[in-house]
């Protein structure tokens, strides 16, 4: 019956598969010179020349193109050796998924070079490594790129090899022209997904003849202890409604619900939220609630031979009625003076109710046929 009592429906998808923060620090040389936090040169030290010091350059002067993102980017200056700048990131602390063969990184980054001829050249290398340090598990290589007109997006995404402990990041300049290498790198990033314990394919809220009624779907839980839910009246002030146990760790689809008949309010808000067994929560989306004004009378009760419905606009809506299992029940009904009479003389004794639908809402009122 549930799907016949609906006022109104607030439909949201929440994608349960987050993205952890950028492993990559000053990833756009935005914070200072590059080798002051954390990069490390190979080869010999930037040469500082028009206002770049030290892997860094500012964007849109001299000739320089504009930045990809910011007024920055690494650029290791005026000399006509080979340059390489690198970052070791220590990701020890995900070792136990990535020995089980599923921890994914995604790497993105852009290079560019100077027109000129013959050009310079930009490439990246990142390596996957093992715990001393000192051995290749596996790498993505962008290979020698020379794009002078925009600039080139490069991204990978792979499972880390098994005994993975390090991942360096390799920025190489490559001179072939001049007594600069003109080769550009921007907005780096090395990312890893985050999967939440539960995932929530959706969660809604619907009006139960004024009634918050809270559905929600999960696609897969893992560790699901029980979710909790709660009501406030402004958004910001929680008041604890009940705990609704999880199914712990599943992979099928689970079906989830909770009526609340004691919000006297016609604005509220309710908040879904889920505990792990290990205590961790998860909030979910707030969401608001509002009670309809009943603009529809029906008489008289019960109904015997006929019932009349009375209400603004009537002619405009559409009218359905259901019987107690949930099946459509078709009337002969006229209109008369802006009111709808429908005839139950041939209609079995019952509980029915009654939709009345616009483009709007759905208003649901539930009425009794005694002859």
């Amino acid at each position: 019956m549930k799907n016949l009592l609906i006022i109104a429906i607030i439909l949201f998808t929440c994608e349960m598969i987050a993205w952890s923060q950028n492993l990559i620090t000053n990833p756009g040389a935005e914070g200072g010179d590059p080798t002051a936090t954390g990069w490390v040169q190979v080869g010999g030290a930037a040469a500082n020349c028009f206002t770049g010091t030290g892997w860094r350059i500012t964007h849109n002067q001299n000739g320089f193109p504009a930045a990809n993102g910011g007024s920055h980017y690494f650029y290791c200056g005026c000399t006509s050796a080979n340059r390489e700048l690198r970052l070791d990131i220590d990701v020890n602390g995900r070792s136990a998924t990535i020995d089980g063969g599923a921890q994914s990184f995604t790497f993105a980054g852009f290079t560019r070079v100077f027109s000129q001829n013959p050009r310079d050249q930009a490439r990246i290398i990142v390596e996957y490594r093992n715990a001393a340090n000192n051995a290749v598990l596996g790498s993505y290589d962008t290979g020698l790129q020379s794009s002078t007109a925009v600039w080139t997006s490069n991204s990978d995404t792979r499972n880390a090899p098994i005994g993975t402990r390090f991942v360096r990041i390799r920025l190489l300049s490559i001179s072939n022209n001049g007594a600069s290498v003109d080769a550009y790198f921007d907005d780096l990033s090395l990312t890893t997904p985050v999967n939440l314990p539960v995932e929530l394919a959706n969660f809604t809220i619907t009006n139960v003849i004024n009634n918050a009624l809270l559905t929600w779907e999960t696609k897969s839980e893992r560790d699901n202890d029980y979710f909790v839910i709660e009501q406030s009246n402004d958004g910001l002030n929680w008041n604890f409604l009940t705990n609704i146990a999880g199914n712990g760790t599943s992979s099928s689809s689970n079906y989830y619900d909770y009526l609340d008949v004691s919000n006297i309010n016609s604005i509220s808000y309710y908040r879904l939220s889920q505990v792990d067994y290990n205590g961790e929560k998860t909030i979910f989306e707030i969401k608001k609630f509002k009670k309809e004004s009943e603009s529809f009378n029906l008489y008289p009760m019960p109904v015997s031979q006929s019932l009349t419905i009375e209400g603004e606009d009537l002619e405009k809506q559409k009218i359905r009625i259901f019987n107690s299992q949930g099946q459509e029940v078709f009337i002969e009904s006229s209109y008369s003076d802006g009111k709808l009479i429908s005839d139950f003389s041939n209609i079995k004794n019952g509980h029915y109710f009654l939709n009345i639908e616009n483009e709007k809402s759905i208003i649901t009122k539930k009425f009794i046929v005694a002859h």
